[in-house]
């Protein structure tokens, strides 16, 4: 599997990045997560061919994570594409990002390829992508959000997506190859980020630690850079094998 970032920080967008959107690809599949930013335009910067995207995931329904979709549709319909695209998240992710392609009457346009709306509203759920399976699982937020474990071989991606720390976690989530986890702050402002239904840096460490991962990424990050560097430096107190990653570096697992 690859992994690369197309943006690595939370709700407010910075000159260096945008909200964060990932490309998972295994062999010819390429799977994305959350839609923010210039899509096409980031595929093709990673290296990628906008018309061979399989499968968009879309873990949950706040702005951040959905509002790029009519312009992905839209910018592949333009490029010809005839194959159809799946669209998978929860009934009320899934209902607002048809209501925004439907803003623009995408759907309608004369030519336009299919879109398979799967929804996953069940505590778990497994999607599968020719060499890749895709588990969805339910985390902690402020709306409903899914968390993904992405499955090949013998390695296993998860991305816990927008998330406060949980006491218990699934089982399967054990000893995953890479955690994904956001990291909205650092432990001084831990109160209002679990409020807010969101984690610091220190505490994905911990889930990290917990979990037995074996190396840990941080994203959803605040724009400010110095503060970044805060929050890497106490997540490697507690997990050592902690980056944030760089924009469309391509991370092998």
């Amino acid at each position: 599997m690859i992994i690369r970032f197309t943006g690595t920080l939370g709700s407010i967008q910075s000159a260096e990045s945008g909200n964060v959107s990932i490309i998972v690809s295994h062999e010819d599949n390429n799977v994305l997560v959350d839609v923010s930013g210039s899509p096409v335009q980031n595929l093709a910067l990673a290296g990628i061919s906008p018309l061979s995207l399989d499968l968009v995931v879309i873990t949950h329904s706040h702005v951040d994570h959905t509002y790029a979709l009519p312009s992905l549709v839209h910018n592949l319909w333009l490029l010809g594409r005839s194959n159809a695209l799946r669209i998978v998240g929860n009934s009320e992710t899934l209902q607002v990002a048809k209501d925004l392609c439907d803003v623009f009457g995408l759907e309608k346009k004369k030519g336009m390829f299919p879109i398979y709306w799967i929804g996953t509203d069940s505590q778990w759920d497994t999607i599968h992508c020719q060499s890749l399976d895709i588990d969805l699982f339910r985390v902690q937020h402020g709306v409903p959000t899914c968390g993904c474990r992405f499955i090949s071989g013998d390695k296993t991606v998860v991305y816990m997506a927008d998330c406060c720390p949980a006491e218990t976690y699934p089982e399967e989530l054990y000893g995953a190859s890479v955690l994904i986890h956001e990291a909205g702050g650092t432990a001084i402002d831990e109160p209002g980020l679990v409020s807010r239904g969101h984690s610091s840096g220190r505490q994905a460490a911990m889930v990290a630690r917990s979990l037995g991962c074996e190396s840990l990424m941080l994203c959803h990050l605040p724009p400010d850079e110095q503060c970044q560097q805060m929050i890497l430096s106490e997540a490697r107190e507690v997990f050592p094998n902690t980056l944030i990653p760089k924009l469309f570096h391509p991370y092998e697992v």
